[in-house]
């Protein structure tokens, strides 16, 4: 056992081999039987045979190719006989056998070996991955980076730089292996993108490996006694954004491998270190958001695709009575009984599947303008503005103006008795009738903005319409002849053209007849002498369109997007003898809205205009 154990620690140097004639004739594949050791003195065998007592033997050599892999020794110590041919035929056979038997064995350990560094090595990336997803700061990312290029390839320094293209240089963000005097320098001092093997990586985007950096010109010395370096570009989107260089004061330092490795470190530090950036921008606009939001006096609430809430600020918290200190980002809008009202107005959004905007009254007595509209990826954005003081406002001026107008109406009436009292009390000259005429010019006029601005008042303090199917064609009929009178005196022509199939409209009739009434009294006024007006009605999805056209003067495109508001006239020299409150199109505009329908025009200086309404077609029995 004290023979084995020894023979097992020995090693025998196969140097200049060849001229061992054991060894020799091994390493050429040839067996060798031997007789007598003492055949041999000069072998360096000769003391390890003794020591096994072997004097005479036959060895058959184990050989892959060329490759001597080991050596089958065979004595007959019990007969001390030497071993007969046909034995030794078996044993050549047998070698052959052997051989290969411990190539494979070897292969396969090899193969083992390999795929159980592989594995450590996945296992330290998978370690390395979780550590840079998690790791939520720039800094964080470049300090986890280097340390683990640290601990792989046992370097006496790392360092990693970041690249400023812009400004066309480099500067030392994270390392190890300095001391703060050297770091403190290095951080302080910008480098170019030209210098050293750190900036030629930076040039070509490749990595390097230098066994000796005296061999290679254009290194840069960052510390003192250190002979061998590797640098490693870290790529994002075919953008060198930095690199990490490893030093050592071994020459040859870094093999393949490690290189290998830190290129694997490198494409996942890119990713990381670009997640951070990003994290790191969104968080600042978050934080910038967050105080955006809440400074504003708006409610504003975020609603995603699934219902849930993304966001609601202050103001929206303060609007519908929520605790401000519970979390509700990610609950449903529809387990919050506070926010009833407001799902209503989300949920019709969402079944038309484009934006909204409402009045929405809470607590009966605070109004908000409700703009509910999609955002893309997020899911609805609604922001609430307090209109209120504005309502209060509008209110009390609606209130003033239709208690003025109907106090008016009263001595406006007397005015104009008096004036017909004196026409039948005393007979007038002419000069006195022309001055009779123009005073009771002026109170019909004042009387019609009276009318005007009272019908204003109704409609905004919520007109009440009384609804029934109604005969378009009726309606048009007897305007026109209302207006008859108007058209002769400018030897105008009205043309209707109402298609058969027009069905009734769901309307309130007195109404259409203001409204149509209104703009065929538009068109008369505004047409030269000898003019032409046309109607034209014809169904349209569910509508019935009619269209009042003229070939008067037209309105500009200024005016187009003006006439519909209130106390607006179009202001040119041919208009300023025509008559008129500037309320007649606001009314039509109001009253066509509350029917549900649509009002525009269409119109080119010197051709005419064309005012168009829509109303919706009657759903109800026609009556008798």
């Amino acid at each position: 056992a004290n023979t084995q154990f020894m023979l097992e620690q020995v090693q025998i140097g196969i140097e200049d081999a060849e001229s061992d004639p054991l060894l020799g004739s091994w390493l050429r594949g040839s067996s060798v039987l031997v007789d007598d050791l003492t055949t041999y003195p000069e072998s360096r065998l000769n003391w390890v045979l003794s020591t096994l007592n072997v004097h005479s033997f036959y060895s058959v050599p184990l050989t892959i190719g060329d490759r001597l892999m080991g050596v089958i020794i065979v004595d007959n110590t019990v007969t001390g006989m030497p071993i007969a041919a046909e034995q030794r035929g078996l044993l050549d056979a047998l070698a052959a056998h052997i051989a290969i038997t411990l190539d494979n064995a070897r292969l396969y350990q090899m193969t083992d070996e390999q795929l159980s560094s592989r594995v450590l090595e996945l296992n330290i990336l998978h370690q390395i991955d979780r550590e840079l997803n998690d790791a939520l700061s720039v800094e964080r990312v470049l300090n986890l980076t280097v340390d683990w290029a640290l601990r792989f390839t046992g370097s006496h320094a790392v360092a990693m730089v970041m690249i400023d293209h812009a400004a066309g240089e480099m500067r030392f963000v994270s390392g190890y292996g300095f001391d703060a005097a050297r770091w403190e320098q290095l951080q302080n001092e910008p480098w170019p993108l030209s210098r050293g093997i750190t900036g030629r990586v930076v040039q070509t985007g490749e990595a390097e490996l230098i066994a000796d950096v005296s061999s290679d010109p254009a290194y840069y010395e960052l510390l003192p006694g250190m002979v061998s370096q590797m640098s490693v570009p870290v790529v994002r989107e075919d953008r060198v954004i930095a690199v990490l260089t490893l030093e050592s004061r071994k020459p040859g330092a870094f093999s393949q491998e490690n290189l290998e490795f830190v290129k694997r470190l490198a494409t996942r530090a890119a990713v990381a270190i670009d997640n951070a950036r990003l994290f790191d921008e969104t968080l600042r606009e978050r934080q910038k958001l967050a105080v955006i939001l809440g400074s504003t006096a708006d409610a504003v609430v975020v609603v995603g695709p699934d219902g849930r809430l993304v966001l609601i600020n202050q103001a929206a918290l303060a609007t519908f009575h929520l605790p401000p200190k519970e979390r509700y980002e990610g609950r449903l809008v529809s387990d919050l009984p506070e926010l009833a009202p407001l799902q209503k107005l989300y949920d019709r959004a969402r079944q038309v599947n484009q934006g909204l905007i409402e009045e929405l009254t809470l607590d009966e007595d605070h109004t908000f303008h409700v703009s509910i509209v999609p955002a893309p990826q997020v899911g609805w954005s609604i922001v609430m503005h307090d209109v209120t003081p504005f309502k209060k406002t509008e209110q009390l001026k609606t209130e003033l103006v239709a208690t003025a107008s109907h106090d008016l109406k009263n001595p406006l009436s007397v005015i104009m008795g008096y004036l017909e009292l004196i026409k039948m009390v005393n007979p007038l000259n002419e000069q006195a009738i022309e001055y009779m005429r123009r005073a009771q010019r002026s109170i019909n006029q004042m009387r019609e903005l009276i009318d005007d601005l009272l019908d204003m008042a109704r409609i905004e303090s919520g007109l009440s319409l009384n609804f029934s199917a109604v005969h378009l064609g009726n309606v048009i009929r007897q305007t026109i002849d209302g207006l008859t009178l108007q058209a002769k005196e400018k030897d105008m022509t009205i043309s209707v053209d109402i298609e058969q199939d027009v069905p009734p409209v769901y309307a309130d009739e007195s109404r259409l007849e203001q409204i149509i009434s209104n703009l065929i009294s538009n068109a008369l006024k505004y047409t030269q002498r000898e003019g032409h007006v046309w109607i034209h009605a014809e169904p349209h999805d569910g509508y019935v369109q009619v269209a009042v056209r003229d070939n008067g003067m037209g309105i500009s495109p200024e005016d187009q997007a003006r006439v519909f508001t209130r106390f607006y006239r179009v202001r040119t020299p041919e208009t300023e003898a025509i008559e008129g409150t500037g309320l007649g199109l606001a009314i039509v505009k109001s009253l066509v809205e509350a029917h549900g329908g649509e009002i525009g025009l269409e119109s080119r200086l010197g051709e005419g205009s064309t005012f168009y309404f829509t109303i919706p077609i009657s759903k109800v029995e026609e009556p008798a």
